[in-house]
């Protein structure tokens, strides 16, 4: 006799709803602190062009060009980790209905940051190594790792690298539903590249609340 299936997930449907109940007047605190982490992410941009352009084009015989880009990338390299968690904090106090507010900010600051720092770090490092391996892989790791901030910021004792190994773990069978999403977002994501990101202001504060709410299905 042929056991019957029953598939006790959250439709994509149900996380949007889930997401907007969580945003509903808390949109300001979340824009703030996606305003500090999207500033990180400039920050690297222009290290990476400013260095680019001492090393590949014209300017090596201006050092200006090589100490603002090391300026740049070392300071998007003690941000950028502890700034992720802080936008994951804030989704998480957002959808729990936790007292969210742009306190939310400094949590990546003051919980564990030197672990939040190498976990920007080795997010870096192991994208960089799945893109080497083309598209396909480099995706199926993007919709893994997208919940890994959100288990160190809801667990303090986590090390970076059992988050990896646990997303990983609990995302198999269910990446569909974040692909679609993500897709869902992409004339979205356009409008705020060509908006210099500040649509993504708007934008950001969605889609992490949405893999909020995706991670804490699946992990249930």
């Amino acid at each position: 006799m042929e056991k019957t299936k029953f598939n006790f997930f959250k439709t994509r449907s149900e996380l949007w709803a889930e997401t907007k109940e969580g945003l509903r007047e808390n949109y300001k605190s979340a824009v703030l602190v996606n305003f500090f982490f999207w500033l990180s992410r400039l920050i690297y941009i222009a290290g990476v062009v400013l260095l680019t352009l001492y090393f590949v084009y014209f300017a090596k015989q201006n050092l200006i060009f090589l100490i603002l880009g090391a300026s740049f990338l070392f300071i998007a390299l003690l941000t950028y980790g502890p700034l992720k968690i802080s936008v994951a904090r804030n989704a998480i106090n957002m959808v729990d209905d936790t007292n969210p507010s742009k306190k939310d900010l400094g949590y990546g600051f003051k919980v564990k940051y030197f672990r939040n720092v190498w976990y920007g770090v080795e997010l870096f490092f192991r994208y960089i190594f799945f893109t080497v391996l083309l598209i396909f892989p480099f995706f199926i790791k993007y919709l893994d790792y997208s919940v890994v901030s959100y288990i160190l910021a809801g667990d303090e004792k986590m090390k970076v690298g059992a988050a990896f190994r646990f997303a990983t773990k609990i995302s198999k069978g269910r990446r569909g539903t974040l692909a679609k999403f993500i897709l869902s977002f992409m004339l979205k994501f356009v409008l705020s590249v060509l908006s210099l990101f500040i649509y993504s202001l708007f934008v950001r504060p969605q889609y992490y609340s949405f893999l909020y709410c995706y991670y804490k299905d699946i992990k249930e």
